[in-house]
């Protein structure tokens, strides 16, 4: 993708709602072994400048709104208006990098320039490092940023191999495949009478005022921004997952619900009975290097099961439930009656937006690189993704997988999320009785996918791609799609047919 044209409609959306203390960006942490340089970083970040060119390309409003921004290339692009250095205070610990942390992921990108950024933290000598990469989500989504970073990151080397001898592919199937075939085939006239009722439910449930009940984080949002995370194994998830019949992203919403529950429970606040998250759906193709092209789904995770595994099938019926009923294409067709709007009323829009919020937290899962990379020659030892907060959700969570690991990390309000340490122990907490009672049904049933002992398993490595393992293909888009661009256009989208329910959906993660 060049670096000029307009923005899409839900492209221009990021920027007329963003608002002073309320910074629509996203972004990786990125902890490394060691630091890499700032001139080896800069290499770095000018080969995936050279390979994307948006990311010299600034979006300019036009007066009045009367059209849609349009990318304008800046003709004065230099690197080190981009690139900053920091180095952590004494001990450089955790705490410590929460603080750096705190003002990079407050402060709005600036509207001179391309907006994105990256930042090296450094902890001293021999210490490991972390860089910090934000961009405006005018410029990408999950999908989006992750293929970015595929072109600044490397495969581990083989022995003998030179850095950036190989490049593989990280992305496999995601959920969006099948909304994407479904908008490309061909309508029964059933499958259209359900799409049409789908879509209304799905319009009117936005607007009903106890969808979304009010949690403690969902109140008026202050200017300031923390991240914390936890460290998930993988191809534990994935056990779970195939124990309930269900995806990682279901063990993953299941894992976010009780922890929610645990540390509401704490707080004195726990009588809420559910939690409704937004979970955005990718419909990227092959060649959508930039730009944020996805649908959502709303589900409302329990907040009343204690027994982990009643837990687990509830969340997987519910994503179920709104998978059959179409809901991820009839949000697609409601962004795409939205982008029929003229610009001028679009960019008003965010004045007509209520401050509870129709949702209580965003949480995104993107399937980042199985095997373990590196930046400018330095292993990654792990990635954590960022979400911005929007109106009146003060938690939002990022899954991002890597090297047979997932971490599981919350952007939060500190001033609505003052507990933050208790909010990790409830998560890994509800992570590991989920899996205690997955590996108890298994021995009590003989299960062959039980989860064997923590005692037992070996200590993980620093995983090796073999010579001889080819990259996984990333599925191409459905030939003739085409995101909704008008009315007419998202009209169209009504007449598809519900593509048949697998027994594991090809979700994020799993």
């Amino acid at each position: 993708m060049d670096g000029e044209g307009k923005l899409s409609a839900l492209d221009a959306a990021f920027l007329f709602f963003e608002r002073p203390g309320e910074p629509l960006v996203l972004g990786c942490v990125l902890e490394l072994e060691r630091s890499p340089g700032l001139c080896e970083l800069g290499a770095a970040l000018l080969r995936a400048v050279a390979a994307v060119p948006r990311l010299m390309s600034i979006p300019r409003r036009v007066p009045f709104d009367l059209d849609r921004p349009s990318w304008t290339p800046d003709r004065s692009f230099s690197l080190g208006r981009h690139i900053g250095r920091l180095t952590l205070t004494d001990p450089g610990d955790a705490t410590a990098l929460a603080e750096a942390l705190e003002p990079l992921l407050s402060r709005a990108l600036p509207e001179d320039r391309p907006p994105w950024d990256a930042t090296l933290i450094e902890g001293g000598a021999g210490r490991p490092a972390v860089v910090v990469i934000r961009a405006h989500h005018c410029m990408v989504d999950g999908m989006a940023g992750l293929r970015i970073l595929d072109t600044l990151t490397d495969p581990l080397p083989l022995a003998g191999e030179s850095a950036g001898a190989r490049q593989t592919t990280s992305h496999r199937p995601r959920a969006g495949a099948s909304v994407r075939a479904a908008l490309a085939a061909p309508g029964a006239l059933w499958d259209r009478v359900k799409d049409v009722a789908e879509i209304a439910n799905t319009a009117a449930s936005l607007f009903h005022d106890d969808q979304a009940p009010r949690l403690p984080f969902n109140g008026a949002l202050s200017p300031r921004r923390r991240m914390a995370w936890i460290g998930l194994d993988l191809d534990e998830a994935r056990t779970i997952a195939r124990h309930g019949a269900a995806t990682v992203n279901d063990v993953v919403l299941a894992t976010i619900s009780d922890g929610v529950r645990r540390w509401l429970g704490r707080r004195g606040t726990g009588a809420a009975k559910r939690l409704r998250i937004a979970v955005p759906v990718s419909l990227h193709g092959d060649d959508d290097p930039t730009g944020n092209l996805f649908s959502i789904m709303l589900p409302s995770l329990p907040l009343d099961a204690a027994a982990p595994l009643v837990r687990l099938e509830r969340v997987r019926t519910e994503t179920r439930r709104l998978r059959q009923r179409g809901q991820p294409r009839a949000v697609a067709f409601l962004l795409g009656a939205a982008s029929a709007l003229p610009a001028s009323i679009e960019a008003l829009l965010p004045r007509l937006v209520p401050e509870q919020p129709v949702v209580n937290a965003v949480v995104t899962n993107v399937p980042g690189p199985a095997e373990t990379r590196t930046l400018a020659g330095v292993t990654i030892r792990a990635l954590h993704g960022h979400v911005p907060l929007f109106r009146g959700m003060g938690l939002g969570f990022a899954v991002l997988s890597h090297a047979g690991r997932l971490s599981l990390a919350a952007t939060y309000d500190p001033e609505q999320v003052r507990d933050v340490r208790g909010l990790q122990r409830a998560l890994q907490r509800s992570f590991s009785e989920l899996r205690r009672a997955t590996r108890a049904a298994g021995e009590s049933t003989g299960h062959e996918d039980r989860v064997p002992p923590e005692e037992a398993r070996p200590p993980r490595a620093t995983k090796r791609p073999q010579a001889s393992a080819a990259p996984t293909p990333t599925p191409r888009r459905a030939r003739g799609y085409r995101t909704p661009t008008s009315l007419a256009h998202a009209a169209e989208l009504v007449a598809v047919t519900t593509p048949p329910v697998r027994r594991r959906a090809a979700g994020n993660q799993g």
